[in-house]
């Protein structure tokens, strides 16, 4: 029994790996609903990321101009300082373990939401994350902010 749940741990762990982000943004569907309503959730997304991603244990508190977070992925707990700039659109979860920060942008023009990994020089780096579950968080972002502005 263990060699089969090893097999198939490793199966699925090999399927994951080859749609990995890697150094790609990835960004989302357009989304007709006004800015503020995106920014909301967008900003929803920061205190509560386990309705959008599979995360738990969260654990957020407002430090200044900075957010300070806990969450739990894979048996991983995450830690990070987040700064959100409603002007720029921009979220950014930088790690305060690595070298790593994670955007979040919205731009306005073509009216998408992206989401891509940095070091912490600007450097694009590859980010061994499922693109599944970014798609699918940019996808809840969209819905939320579409139904409440209907």
């Amino acid at each position: 029994d263990s060699v089969n749940n090893y097999h198939e741990t490793k199966v699925r762990d090999m399927a994951e790996q080859s749609e990995l982000i890697g150094t790609q943004h990835i960004t989302g569907d357009v989304i007709t609903a006004p800015f503020d309503k995106i920014w909301k959730y967008m900003i929803d997304k920061v205190y509560h990321p386990d309705k959008y991603l599979p995360v738990s244990n969260v654990k957020s508190e407002q430090r200044g101009d900075v957010v300070y977070r806990e969450m739990t992925y894979r048996d991983i707990v995450k830690r990070e300082d987040i700064v959100c700039n409603e002007d720029a659109a921009e979220i950014k979860f930088i790690s305060t373990e690595k070298d790593e920060v994670v955007f979040n942008k919205y731009d306005k023009t073509t009216q998408r939401i992206s989401y891509w990994l940095e070091n912490k020089n600007g450097e694009p780096i590859y980010w061994a994350v499922p693109a599944s579950i970014v798609v699918k968080s940019i996808a809840t972002t969209k819905e939320s902010a579409e139904k409440d502005s209907s």
